[in-house]
């Protein structure tokens, strides 16, 4: 069944077809390649959608720094020793750590400039509305309002 998957013509030519298990890295391989891109396909939109809510923005802004503090935590604290004894792991740690810092941060940027940008088209809006429009009560001199006399 899970060979199913990894379906391709371009994979017609690996001898193990058939058996996932015990296909050779280059199938494998040639297979990662050709999932990718739908992959990519998918995670693109989901983005821009997660990017555009502002809620959902903060929402990951928040998560990301809590993780983040934690990272920063357990990184100088608990997990220390066995850091400082693995170094491609302690840089692969403190990267990841990094990476997170510098998310929040964008994410931060991006939402300081949507909500700049998100004000002036109010502000347009309602300068345009007060200023633009003809105002329903015109004034005495032009078209007076009647009165029971009249």
């Amino acid at each position: 069944m899970g060979a199913q998957f990894f379906f391709s013509p371009a994979l017609w030519h690996c001898e193990s077809y058939g058996n996932l298990h015990s296909a050779s890295a280059a199938c494998v391989a040639s297979a990662m390649i050709l999932f990718l891109p739908s992959v990519f396909n998918l995670i693109i939109p989901i983005t821009r959608g997660l990017i555009r809510n502002q809620r959902a923005r903060r929402m990951i802004m928040f998560y990301d720094v809590i993780f983040a503090l934690l990272m920063l935590f357990a990184g100088s604290s608990v997990l220390r020793n066995w850091l400082r004894a693995n170094p491609y792991i302690f840089i692969g740690y403190w990267a990841g750590c990094a990476w997170l810092t510098l998310l929040a941060v964008l994410l931060a940027l991006f939402d300081l400039v949507a909500v700049r940008a998100t004000w002036r088209k109010e502000k347009r809006r309602l300068e345009a509305e007060y200023f633009d429009e003809p105002k329903e009560n015109p004034p005495h001199g032009e078209n007076p309002p009647r009165t029971r006399a009249d």
